[in-house]
């Protein structure tokens, strides 16, 4: 599985396969908007690096609920 079919794996065909894609599954005007910034873009990183990427923010219906400091 390449790293856009895991990604995809995880957002787009998660919400569709739980009949929610009209509400999550990718950041679009009108969905809950609930994503994390990473202190690395793991889909250029060495695949190792996936590993030890660490989560920097957590945005909740689009909404600010964790930052790493």
């Amino acid at each position: 599985m390449s790293r856009e079919e895991a990604l995809s794996s995880w957002t787009l065909a998660g919400a569709y396969a739980a009949f929610e894609e009209k509400l999550k599954g990718s950041l679009e005007p009108g969905k809950l908007a609930d994503f994390l910034v990473l202190d690395r873009d793991i889909m250029t990183v060495a695949p190792a690096d996936i590993l030890s990427a660490r989560v920097k923010m957590t945005f909740l219906g689009g909404k600010l609920v964790h930052e790493l400091k």
